[in-house]
This record gives structure tokens, sequence and C-alpha cells, in this order.
């Protein structure tokens, strides 16, 4: 397994907002990426809860991941290419929220591109249990 922390830290987001702990693995079309949901969660309710919709916000972090590699193996200056999620194809959520210690693993693959657009889809785990498969556009810039 190799170490892909210097991915995380090219992320444009911070804790508390940064949801990735660990990229796990990464290729020139796919990415998975483990996190782990602590007490200080932005999306954490009262009863301490964390809704299970953060499953978008963790496929967006692991498409920025699975740029930011591809950027590090284009030709030299070839630029960092952005993006921004520009919409949810589908999203399927197998639970209605989540608890505080929860490990989760995101796992994202590029479909298809056209022009600027690029479609992923992925799921996410819990516990080996699938609770969340999705699939979302992003636009590169």
């Amino acid at each position: 397994m190799s170490d892909h922390a210097g991915l995380l830290s090219q992320l444009p987001h911070r804790p508390p907002m940064r949801f990735l702990d660990e990229v796990v693995d990464v290729g020139t079309q796919e990415v998975c990426c483990r996190s782990t949901l602590r007490d200080d969660h932005v999306s954490r309710r009262e009863d301490g809860r964390i809704p299970a919709l953060i499953a978008v916000e963790l496929f967006a972090q692991a498409a920025a991941v699975l740029m930011l590699h591809r950027a590090s193996l284009a030709a030299a200056g070839a630029g960092l290419t952005r993006g921004v999620l520009v919409g949810v194809r589908t999203l399927d959520l197998e639970v209605d929220s989540l608890e505080v210690g929860d490990v989760l693993v995101t796992r994202l693959e590029e479909r298809f591109t056209v022009d600027a657009i690029v479609q992923l889809s992925g799921e996410v785990e819990r516990d080996g249990r699938v609770i969340a498969r999705g699939a979302i556009n992003v636009a590169r810039s």
C-alpha cells in the first residue's frame, strides 16, 4: 500500500470540513479512501448521529483526490486541474444516519468523461456493508 498522504494535504478542505483521513489506494480512474467519524464532525446532530447524506461530500472529496493524483501524473507544466461538483446523478442510502466512531471506506471510479465533465460512481461502506451508492458529475477547470 502506497503512502498518498500528500494528496490529502493538497485538498482545499481543512478539518473539520475535510472528511477523508487516508487515501488507501489511487489509480488513474479509481480511488479508495478511509474516514473515521469523530465527535466534532460538523454534521453531528444534537442526538449524536450524523446524516448519511455526508456520502455526497465523501464522493466529492474522493473525486478531488483522484483529480489531484491524475494531475500529478501529467507531464510537467500541465498544471493542476481543479474541479467542482456540478451534480449528483444518483444517490441511494441504505441507512438514515451514522454514528461517531464509524469507519467509512469510500470507493469511486470514473465512468466517462465528455469535454470538461467527468462522471464518477461509487460506494461508501461501513463494516464491509455498502451503506451508500451514487454517481456524481464533476466539472474540470
